[in-house]
């Protein structure tokens, strides 16, 4: 803009306008015509001089009487259009005032906002505003406004001091103050006072869904919540979303993230109870080994962080803060309101419960439903049993049972073979505080059936609720909540039934049965007994503390059988270990050989002053099938094989001789020095046997022998057994006389009726049939049972 009196361009701060034309000048092309306090009247030269000449017309009017007619204006007045033609020069001089005033104030708006940009540019801390001008020697109030002031421009000291004394008084703030947190040496001013600045973390993101999907945890009912916590898996990134009070400067701030677990009496960071990350600006080498904090992307206000736990860092519930350090001066503390959840990884290479295939952790860790088997060898059932690890408080009480009822040190709860056999002790009523109450006597009052029970979650939420152990469980149950548990966790785990399964507590590896003259057996000489089932769990993980050989599936028992460290827990043990007989590898490992591998010897006691009579021996009637759920199917696996060697080859009875030699056992072999093989006995069962219908039962004897006939006594005992090898009712004990001829078979039948085998179905027992046979012409005696179940009908249901 020009000057109107010079024609010259018109710097800015330099200019002012005529108090009558309004029109913009130089100062030393104006008058100033009048002083006020700290305010001026200016006026332009043309203005003054039309004001000094000015004079009043004379008088045109003859009928003037005045003395003064010669002052009177002696012009005519004119018509009335030169009137109108002067109000309308006037309007269009004044709407040209009126342009001009626009579009300087348009100019200003501009102007302001560009100096708006260049503070938001330039500002590094929000602040208290202070007065930067004249007035800035005075002692200000602080205001209690936090944020930058952002209307900040340029003004003469003089205006800046007219405009502070005419504010709220000495005591107020300038109301043209800027922050001044802006960098010295800007192009705004160089006048403003530095102070020391606050930055502070106002909301956390936790990105729920997110982070939920990446580490395969969205099912969990506590992310799903309205106030949701997050889960993550050990050694793999999750995503953060940071917001800030100001903008973060990666050369001045400094973030650091201080983990501290929830449960922990006195946390620290040798103890791993207390992790302090510091926010890394720069990807540094991948070392899961170690909790670290990666800042992603830095949007001024917003922050991107990847926060990574440690692989072996301690599973549960981690309280989370941020430290937040503005110019190595001040310390800010964040300190998130809920808890962050951590896991075992089973997707991470460095967790010591990797797994490779992803079918795999699908079955053994994500995968909420599954199968048992149950009954016995030659009619099994599959059972179905919701794991439910996902539900409501399922996870919470997992953790809570490890950290409070286990008593487990908090150091130890990263180790996956710590807590795994933590969990098996904490199942059973003996260890006070347990989940379960077993019970094998039928009565099951004040309580409920263990066969009734088809979800371990019912379970673990009535303990979670009560704090008391619930009733009923055997082993299937047991083995179901493990499980739970586990997979809860993060750890990979299986159920798994073993057929024909000993409970052997002499680790002699022969389970012994002993007769009498009838036939019947003489439980108070023997403890040991074949189970028809039994289940226990296999947990995938490393053995740190053992050969790298023996890393991959560890037996875990929870029913409660064996006390060991003055506790009932089983194992883990590696499955490796129970196949090649290393019965010193720990834990339990010779107790769960004995379980699979022992030789079956049946004995005739005729009283205490007679020698025992070896009557029979057999060497694949335990562990004869080890199955669990197949991958991705709901089919059986047969596991037997990574359990022990085929029978009937020579490495199955090097290894069975390796164990018996470590047991220190003396007389568990030399029952194999009397056999006789001229007639052999076997049993024949209906195959279409109805259950509500009579049946029966053949016993047949084969003499191989070409030239000699065998004269036979047989004692036939039929009884029901519970599936734990107990007896519960004897149906009938009937004694047979007969004779084989040479190269001949000979059958005696036994008839058994609904009214004595109905107790079967209300149990899950088994009908056992055994014969005790004498040969009159040599002495020898033969002992030979086996059992079956009767058919229940089939039913499809079609949907």
């Amino acid at each position: 803009m020009q000057c109107f009196k010079c024609r010259e361009e018109i710097r800015k701060g330099t200019s002012v306008k005529c108090s009558k034309c309004r029109r913009k000048f130089h100062t030393h092309c104006v008058v100033c015509v009048k002083k006020k306090l700290f305010k001026r009247v200016w006026k332009c030269y043309d203005c003054l001089k039309e004001k000094s000449e000015v004079k009043k017309p004379a008088c045109n009017s003859s009928r003037c009487s005045s003395s003064k007619h010669d002052q009177h204006s002696t012009q005519p007045r004119g018509n009335v259009n030169s009137r109108l033609d002067e109000i309308s020069k006037q309007i269009k001089k004044l709407s040209l005032q009126v342009n001009d005033l626009q579009n300087d104030n348009n100019k200003l708006k501009h102007e302001n906002i560009k100096i708006r940009a260049e503070i938001d540019r330039l500002c590094i801390r929000p602040c208290q505003p202070q007065c930067t001008g004249l007035c800035s020697s005075k002692k200000l109030r602080r205001t209690s406004e936090p944020n930058c002031v952002r209307g900040y421009r340029e003004q003469s000291s003089q205006t800046h001091e007219d405009e502070y004394m005419s504010s709220r008084g000495v005591h107020g703030v300038c109301k043209n103050d800027v922050c001044p947190y802006i960098r010295h040496g800007s192009p705004i001013t160089t006048k403003l006072i530095p102070m020391v600045a606050k930055l502070e973390v106002t909301a956390v993101n936790l990105h729920i869904e997110e982070n939920g999907q990446y580490h395969f945890t969205n099912r969990y009912s506590i992310m799903r919540k309205a106030n949701p916590q997050l889960v993550v898996r050990r050694g793999q990134v999750f995503k953060l979303l940071l917001t800030l009070n100001r903008p973060y400067l990666d050369q001045d701030d400094e973030i650091a993230f201080i983990f501290t677990h929830k449960v922990a009496r006195h946390p620290s960071i040798g103890s791993k109870t207390k992790v302090v990350t510091r926010l890394e600006k720069h990807l540094k080498e991948a070392n899961t080994s170690l909790w670290s904090s990666l800042l992603i992307k830095n949007q001024g206000e917003y922050l991107t962080v990847f926060i990574t736990p440690a692989a072996s860092a301690i599973i549960g519930e981690w309280i989370m803060e941020i430290d937040c350090i503005a110019s190595r001066k001040v310390l800010n503390t964040y300190r998130h309101h809920g808890s962050i959840i951590v896991i075992f990884n089973a997707w991470c290479k460095d967790d010591a419960v990797y797994l490779e295939k992803d079918a795999e952790r699908e079955e053994y860790v994500l995968n909420d439903s599954g199968f048992y088997w149950s009954g016995n060898f030659t009619n099994s059932t599959k059972r179905p049993w919701k794991f439910g690890q996902y539900e409501e408080d399922i996870l919470l009480c997992s953790l809570m049972i490890l950290e409070q009822v286990s008593e487990v040190p908090l150091i130890h709860c990263n180790d996956t073979v710590t807590v795994s056999r933590a969990i098996s002790a904490v199942m059973k009523l003996q260890d006070e505080n347990g989940v379960l109450m077993s019970n094998w006597t039928g009565n099951y009052e004040g309580g409920k059936e263990p066969s009734k029970w088809i979800s371990s979650s019912a379970i673990l939420k009535k303990y979670y609720d009560t704090g008391e152990p619930v009733k009923y469980g055997q082993c299937w149950v047991f083995s179901a909540v493990v499980v739970t548990m586990c997979r809860a966790v993060g750890i990979p785990v299986r159920l798994v039934t073993c057929f024909d399964a000993a409970q052997e507590y002499e680790l002699s590896f022969t389970i012994d049965t002993y007769l009498n003259d009838h036939g019947e057996r003489i439980n108070e000489l023997s403890e040991d007994t074949v189970w028809n089932f039994h289940t226990w769990n296999e947990v995938w993980t490393k053995r740190p503390d053992l050969d790298s050989k023996y890393d991959g599936w560890q037996v875990l028992d929870a029913t409660p059988q064996e006390r060991n460290e003055m506790l009932f827990r089983t194992g883990p043990s590696p499955v490796k270990a129970i196949k090649n007989g290393d019965l010193y590898i720990p834990y339990d490992t010779a107790f769960i050989c004995a379980e699979v591998n022992c030789d079956f010897a049946i004995w005739k006691y005729q009283g205490s002053t007679v020698p025992l009579k070896l009557i029979q021996s057999n060497t694949d009637r335990v562990g004869r099938l080890i199955c669990t759920k197949a991958v991705g199917q709901d089919t059986m696996e047969d596991l037997t094989e990574s359990y022990k060697y085929r029978e009937g080859i020579a490495k199955e009875r090097e290894i069975f001789q390796k164990m018996v030699k470590a047991s220190g056992s003396v007389s568990s072999r030399y029952y194999l020095n009397e056999t006789l093989n001229d007639v052999k006995f076997e049993f024949e069962f209906m195959s279409n046997s109805i259950i509500g219908k009579p049946f029966s039962i053949n016993l047949v004897a084969k003499n191989v022998n070409a030239s000699h006939e065998h004269k036979v006594t047989a004692q036939l005992v039929t009884c029901c057994r519970d599936y734990t090898g107990q007896d519960i009712k004897l149906i009938s004990s009937k004694k047979k006389i007969f004779t084989v001829p040479a190269v001949s078979r000979q059958t005696v039948q036994i008839e058994v009726q609904y009214a004595d085998y109905a107790i079967v179905y209300k149990t899950d027992a088994s009908i056992y049939v055994s014969a005790l046979c004498s040969f009159e012409d040599n002495g020898f005696e033969y002992y030979a049972e086996d059992y079956f179940r009767v058919k229940l009908p089939s039913i499809n249901i079609t949907v």
